[in-house]
C-alpha cells in the first residue's frame, strides 16, 4: 500500500506547475486564439505589405499627414479614381475604332471599288454583288482582256 501512495505522490508532482507557468500557458493560448469574427475579418480584409526605401517611406508619411488621410484611405481613393478613368478610355477606344473602321471602309470604296454609271439615270453604281462581279469577269474574258506581259 505504501507503494501505491508513493506512486500517487509522484504522479501528483508531475501535474504540479507553478503559477507563472499557468500564466504563460494562458497568455500563449490567448496569442494563438482568434475569435470567429476576427478570422472572418482577416479573410475579407487581407493584409498588403510593401517595402520602401527609408526616404520614400518618410515622403509617403509626410504626404499622408499633409492630405490628412490614412494609407488605406489613400489606396482606396486611388483605386476608385483609377476605375473611373479606365471606363472612359475603353469607351473612347471603342468609338475611335469604329470611326477609324468607317473612314477606312469609305477610303477603300473610294480608291478600290469598281464603279460604273447607271444606263438609265447615270448615277454611280458600285460593284458589290456576286452576279455583277461574275458578269464583269465574263465580259473581260470574252473581250480578250489580258496582262500587258501576256500580249
Amino acid at each position: 500500500m505504501s507503494m501505491i501512495g508513493g506512486e500517487n505522490k509522484q504522479v501528483e508532482n508531475l501535474f504540479l506547475i507553478s503559477a507563472s507557468q499557468k500564466q504563460n500557458r494562458r497568455s500563449n493560448m490567448r496569442k494563438n486564439h482568434k475569435s470567429p469574427s476576427r478570422i472572418k475579418y482577416d479573410q475579407n480584409h487581407p493584409t498588403i505589405s510593401v517595402r520602401l526605401p527609408k526616404d520614400k517611406r518618410e515622403k509617403l508619411l509626410a504626404m499622408l499627414k499633409t492630405m490628412d488621410v490614412t494609407l488605406p484611405q489613400l489606396i482606396l481613393n486611388f483605386i476608385g479614381e483609377y476605375e473611373i478613368k479606365i471606363k472612359p478610355i475603353e469607351i473612347i477606344k471603342g468609338a475611335s475604332f469604329k470611326a477609324g473602321l468607317g473612314k477606312g471602309y469609305q477610303q477603300g470604296i473610294k480608291n478600290c471599288a469598281i464603279k460604273y454609271p447607271c444606263s438609265k439615270c447615270g448615277k454611280e453604281i458600285v460593284v458589290s454583288s456576286k452576279e455583277e462581279k461574275k458578269a464583269i469577269r465574263d465580259f473581260m474574258t470574252e473581250s480578250g482582256w489580258h496582262h500587258r506581259n501576256c500580249a
